[in-house]
């Protein structure tokens, strides 16, 4: 459980804005999943500059024209902030995580802090509640990957990664490990 919590982490900290570390994140997250020839196949000649930008233009809503929006709140209702966000919010609180937006500046509802949460939850052990995430919280991420992956080959794989990871926990040990 230590690799998924790993990568799960991973994951979240990469559908976050870019930073400096970028390029060692996918290559750990894709050596976790036996896929290191693709590191340089898919950030070849990409600056961090450019990593940022496109993500940018792939997420960032205050700068509207964005597709693929990476709130779970806008996959539900198509609107920011709406019961999701909420609900998503007292789920944390529920799990004894108070959800400070000073630290995180966006959302509770965001993809990145979603995903690091259930990292989290699996790293404790607390498969009940990690379980609970992905079937309250977490359904509309195949719905944004499909939005994805033929708009960015970056976002696409690691959404992709993430998908299967998600598929894994409702089907296998983390999900039937709470019965």
């Amino acid at each position: 459980m230590s690799e998924l919590s790993e990568a799960l982490g991973i994951c979240a900290d990469l559908l976050y804005y870019p930073e400096e570390e970028i390029k060692h994140e996918f290559a750990r997250l894709f050596s976790l999943v036996g896929s290191t020839n693709k590191v340089d196949e898919i950030l070849e000649g990409k600056s961090l500059s450019d990593l940022q930008s496109h993500y940018i233009s792939m997420f960032d809503v205050k700068f509207g024209g964005v597709e693929c929006v990476p709130y779970e709140s806008w996959w539900s209702k198509k609107r920011l902030m709406g019961n999701e966000a909420l609900n998503v919010e007292k789920f944390y609180e529920r799990c004894g995580f108070r959800y400070n937006r000073d630290e995180f500046k966006m959302p509770p509802d965001h993809i990145s802090i979603e995903i690091g949460f259930l990292s989290l939850l699996i790293e404790e052990k607390r498969f009940e509640e990690a379980c609970k995430m992905v079937r309250e919280h977490l359904g509309w991420v195949n719905k944004f990957y499909e939005c994805v992956k033929d708009k960015s080959k970056i976002y696409g794989e690691i959404l992709s990664i993430l998908v299967n990871f998600l598929n894994k926990i409702k089907k296998g040990e983390v999900c039937l490990s709470e019965s």
